[in-house]
C-alpha cells in the first residue's frame, strides 16, 4: 500500500511538471508570436511605403511623358537645430530632352556626410512635397497602389493579399477615394493606416487578408517541434503509466496465483499423507476394505496433484521456442465424446451436452495432446460457471479453409470489461462469492497460446447472466 501511495505521488509530480512545462511553452510561444507579429506589421508598413514611392514615380513618369514644361520643387530643410545650421536644397526636376524624359532628385549639402536618420527625414520631406505638388494635378491611382503593395508583399514573403485601399481625411475621418467598387468586401480583413501627408492629414487605409497565416508560417518550425516534443512526452508518459499498472496488476495476479496454487497443492498432499499415515500407524491395512479405500484416496489425491503440476508444466512449455507441435489428422467427434464422458464422471452436477459436428467424419489437423487440453479447458469452464444444471453446446464445422469449434454455455457470463483480459496470464474474473470456483488464471491463457501456435485464433462473445460462446478458428 505504501508503494502504491508513493507511485501515486510520483505520477502527480510528473503530471504537474509536464503541465508547468506546457504552460511555460505556451507563454513563450505567445511572446514569440507577438514579436513576429510586430516584425511582420513593420514589414507591411515598409511595403506600403515602398508602394507609395513607386506610385509617385508612376505619376511622375506620366507627367514626363505628357509634358515638356520644366518643373522644380524646392525644399529648404535645416539638418541641425544649431544657429549655424547647414541649409540643403532638394530639387525634383522634370525636364524633357530630345532622347528621353527623366525625373531627377538632387540633394545639395554643405556637409560631406549625412546621418541615416536625417537622410530618412529628408526622404519623407521629399515624399510629402511630391504628394502636395502632384495630388492636386493627378489623382492618386489606388489600383496601382494595391498592385504595387501586393508585389512588395511577395518580395518580402508576406502571405497576405491586398483586398482594397482607401484615402482617409484624418480631420473629418471620411473616405475621399476607394479602390473598392460595388458591394462591400465580405472577407475577414485587417486594416493598416499609413499617413502620407502629415500637413494636410491624409492617409492610406490598406485592407489585407489577416496576417496569421504569415506569422504561423514563420513559426511553423518551432510549432512542429513543440508539438512533437509534447506528443512524445505524452506518449512516453502514457506508456510508462500503462506499463507500471500492467506490471502491478500482473504482480497482484501472480500473488493470487501463488496463494491459490499453494492451497491447492497442500490439500491433496495433506489428504494423501493422512491416508498413508493411517494405514501405517493405525493398522488399518489389516482390513482389506479399508486398506483399499485409503489407497484409492491416495491415488485420487495424487492424480489431482499430477493435474496441477501438468498445468504448470504446460505453461512452462509454451515459453520454449523449441516447442514443436505433433500435428495429425484428428477425428474431432471422437475426441469430443471422449471428453464428455470424462467430465460427466468427475462432475458433481447434472450436465446436458448438445453436440453438432458437420460433417460427422470431420477431421482437423492439429496436435492431439494440446487440442484435447484446449477442448477440456473450455468444457470445464462451461460447466464450472453454470449455476445448477449445466447445458453445454458444442458445434464444429468447416468454412473457407478453416475449421471452427464453438463451445457455448448458459452460465453467468462475462462482462464486456473483463472480456478484454480473460486470455491474459493469471487473470481470473472476480465473481464475488463465486470466487470459490477453483482456477488459476491459466486455462484460457493456455488455450490462446496453443491456438496461436496452430496459427489460429480464439474469441469470446458473452452477456452477463446469459452465458458465453468461445469460438476457435484453426486452418485446415
Amino acid at each position: 500500500m505504501e508503494s502504491f501511495h508513493r507511485f501515486k505521488y510520483i505520477v502527480i509530480i510528473i503530471i504537474s511538471a509536464i503541465f508547468v512545462v506546457f504552460l511555460w511553452q505556451l507563454y513563450w510561444l505567445r511572446g514569440l508570436y507577438d514579436s513576429i507579429e510586430n516584425e511582420t506589421i513593420d514589414n507591411v508598413m515598409s511595403c506600403i511605403e515602398d508602394a507609395d514611392n513607386e506610385e509617385l514615380q508612376y505619376r511622375l513618369d506620366m507627367i514626363s511623358r505628357t509634358s515638356t514644361q520644366h518643373r522644380t520643387i524646392s525644399i529648404d530643410k535645416s539638418l541641425t537645430g544649431e544657429s549655424d545650421s547647414t541649409t540643403n536644397v532638394i530639387e525634383t526636376t522634370t525636364r524633357s530632352t530630345v532622347n528621353e524624359n527623366d525625373t531627377t532628385i538632387k540633394i545639395h549639402s554643405q556637409n560631406k556626410e549625412i546621418d541615416i536618420a536625417v537622410f530618412n527625414q529628408i526622404a519623407k520631406e521629399i515624399r510629402l512635397a511630391l504628394h502636395q505638388s502632384l495630388d492636386t494635378t493627378i489623382t492618386i491611382n489606388l489600383n496601382a497602389l494595391d498592385s504595387l503593395t501586393s508585389l512588395n508583399f511577395k518580395r518580402k514573403g508576406i502571405d497576405a493579399a491586398v483586398c482594397y485601399s482607401e484615402i482617409i481625411n484624418l480631420n473629418t475621418n471620411k473616405v475621399s477615394y476607394t479602390s473598392l467598387h460595388g458591394a462591400s468586401f465580405s472577407k475577414n480583413t485587417q486594416a493598416f493606416l499609413y499617413i502620407y501627408d502629415t500637413e494636410n492629414h491624409y492617409a492610406y487605409k490598406i485592407y489585407t487578408t489577416p496576417l496569421e497565416k504569415t506569422i504561423l508560417k514563420q513559426m511553423s518550425g518551432i510549432l512542429i517541434t513543440t508539438f512533437l516534443i509534447i506528443l512524445i512526452l505524452g506518449f512516453a508518459f502514457v506508456y510508462f503509466i500503462r506499463t507500471v499498472m500492467k506490471q502491478r496488476t500482473l504482480e497482484e495476479m501472480k500473488d493470487d496465483f501463488t496463494n491459490n496454487m499453494t492451497h491447492e497443492l497442500k490439500t491433496p498432499i495433506a489428504v494423501a499423507y493422512s491416508a498413508a499415515d493411517t494405514l501405517l500407524h493405525f493398522k488399518q491395512g489389516d482390513n482389506k476394505e479399508k486398506r483399499n479405500n485409503y489407497l484409492q484416496i491416495c491415488i485420487d489425491e495424487l492424480f489431482n496433484l499430477s493435474e496441477l503440476v501438468e498445468q504448470i508444466l504446460s505453461m512452462s512449455m509454451e515459453r520454449r521456442k523449441s516447442l514443436i507441435l505433433c500435428k495429425e489428422e484428428i477425428i474431432i467427434r471422437d475426441m469430443i465424446y471422449s471428453l464428455i464422458e470424462q467430465h460427466k464422471l468427475k462432475s458433481d452436477k447434472e450436465i446436458i451436452f448438445n453436440v453438432d459436428v458437420y460433417p460427422e467424419n470431420l477431421r482437423i489437423k492439429a496436435d492431439h495432446f494440446h487440442l484435447n487440453n484446449i477442448m477440456s479447458n473450455l468444457i470445464d469452464n462451461a460447466i464450472k460457471y453454470s449455476m445448477g444444471k449445466a447445458i453445454v453446446e458444442i458445434n464444429v464445422y468447416q468454412k473457407d479453409k478453416y475449421s471452427f469449434i464453438t463451445v457455448k454455455d448458459h452460465g453467468i457470463g462475462i462482462s464486456s470489461e473483463d472480456q478484454k483480459y480473460i486470455f491474459d496470464k493469471f487473470y481470473r474474473v472476480p465473481y464475488g462469492n463465486l470466487h470459490k470456483v477453483k482456477g488459476y488464471g491459466l486455462g484460457l491463457f493456455y488455450v490462446k497460446t496453443m491456438i496461436e501456435k496452430h496459427y489460429g485464433t480464439v474469441s469470446v462473445k458473452s452477456t452477463l447472466d446469459k452465458g458465453s460462446v468461445f469460438t476457435i478458428k484453426i486452418p485446415t
